[in-house]
């Protein structure tokens, strides 16, 4: 995704991989766009065509809206390895992010956080069991992970430094 047309509107665009051909495709409008793991779909963040309308989308690999997800101020959304899930982070309160799992076949939220704390910049271990995430809930920065079914979350490591803008980092979670 981009915002370089002058208007500061995020769109969302395809280009070759093969670095062949540098020719950039605009889909559509929207922000932190991520492939399902059979490729025929994007989830995306979207504002809404006024900006007051947030929450999550799907589209088609043609840049077809499919439907909406998810009514808030959601972001960086996540796949699921067999595509089932979907795992993001929403923003719940002035300085409260909630990391949350949508089961797109029934719809339902499930909350992989605890309250009070900025829970997010989700990612997912290579077995597809755990969800790391970045998060403030000691009064410091650290990785913490979760069960992708829900439980308690296990400090995986420190975050070494300040994170002032944590919003614009993220996380990986590799073999």
């Amino acid at each position: 995704s981009s915002k370089d047309n002058g208007d500061r509107k995020g769109r969302i665009y395809v280009t070759s991989a093969t670095f062949d051909d540098l020719t950039k495709r605009e889909l559509g409008p929207g922000e932190d766009p991520v492939w399902s793991p059979d490729g025929s779909t994007i989830a995306y963040a979207f504002p809404g065509p006024t900006g007051n309308d947030p929450g999550l989308w799907l589209m088609d690999s043609n840049g077809v809206p499919l439907r909406r997800l998810t009514s808030g101020q959601d972001r960086r959304p996540i796949w699921s390895a067999d595509g089932r899930y979907i795992i993001f982070m929403r923003q719940v309160g002035p300085i409260d992010w909630n990391v949350i799992r949508l089961d797109l076949e029934s719809n339902q939220e499930l909350s992989l956080s605890a309250p009070g704390a900025q829970d997010g910049l989700p990612t997912l271990s290579p077995g597809g069991t755990l969800v790391a995430f970045a998060s403030d809930r000691a009064g410091i920065w650290n990785i913490y992970t979760v069960p992708l079914d829900g439980g308690d979350a296990t400090l995986l490591m420190p975050i070494k430094g300040v994170m002032l803008n944590w919003l614009e980092h993220a996380i990986q979670w590799v073999n």
